[in-house]
């Protein structure tokens, strides 16, 4: 009698742990993908949802670029769909350029970057058929959360190239000039000092195993060294404070 009561408490568990699964994963997964089609003709995939009382949220990508992961969130209903795929995108489209750019200053370094606070002027266009001075162009920015963030992570074992005078002309005028030219305010730029096993970490992290839920820094072992330089209204680093740094975190 014991056994078949206990059995009978199993079979209810599985029973409610399907039914939740499915009330938080695949109907829920149908309809955000449904409601991200409607609106932008491509299908996605979903990576993970997160379920609140009238709403869910999933980690979602295009199936044409995996990597390209971002927010979207929506009624339980399948009304009021809320995506970040225009930050992505321009985060995207910023990280291509500004790696290949600054491969001469390091050569052996993961770059990253993000921008937000972006939200888009003209409806009609289709951004994913622009390009990043396009995207700004068409780009009302918020004043309270408009940044553009540089993650440069670099593999101790190999350093940098160690033109910081470059570098410094490169961040102040070019990027700048060229980024406020467009109304997209603060830019920081971050400097990670890792050992070599964090940093393949690191790289596979973001390029195969990237997770909404953790963080990167879960990734380094051992110690690291990380530098902030800011290109702010408030603090716009000097060259001579962007070159005390880069020597200082560099030794």
């Amino acid at each position: 009698m014991r056994h078949r009561i206990m059995l009978a408490e199993i079979v209810i568990i599985i029973g409610i742990m399907l039914i939740t699964m499915f009330g938080c994963g695949l109907s829920k997964e149908e309809t955000i993908k449904k409601a991200l089609r409607d609106r932008y003709g491509e299908d996605f995939n979903v990576h993970e949802i997160d379920c609140f009382e009238n709403s869910f949220r999933a980690i979602v990508s295009p199936t044409n670029n995996k990597g390209l992961l971002f927010y979207a969130e929506i009624n339980n209903d399948g009304s009021g769909l809320e995506d970040h795929y225009y930050n992505a995108y321009a985060s995207f489209l910023m990280q291509k350029l500004l790696k290949e750019e600054l491969k001469q200053f390091f050569p052996d370094s993961y770059i990253r970057a993000e921008i937000n606070g972006m939200h888009v002027k003209n409806q009609e266009l289709d951004f994913r058929n622009m390009t990043i001075e396009e995207i700004l162009d068409n780009s009302i920015i918020s004043d309270e959360f408009g940044y553009l963030g540089v993650d440069i992570y670099i593999n101790e074992e190999k350093g940098t190239n160690k033109e910081y005078e470059k570098e410094y002309d490169f961040f102040s005028e070019k990027v700048t000039n060229y980024v406020n030219e467009k109304k997209l305010l603060p830019i920081g730029v971050c400097f990670w000092y890792v050992q070599e096993d964090s940093f393949d970490r690191i790289v596979q992290y973001y390029e195969e195993d990237i997770d909404y839920d953790s963080y990167f820094q879960e990734q380094i072992r051992g110690e690291y060294k990380k530098e902030i330089v800011p290109f702010t209204e408030k603090h716009f680093t000097t060259k001579e404070e962007y070159i005390k740094k880069r020597e200082e975190i560099e030794k």
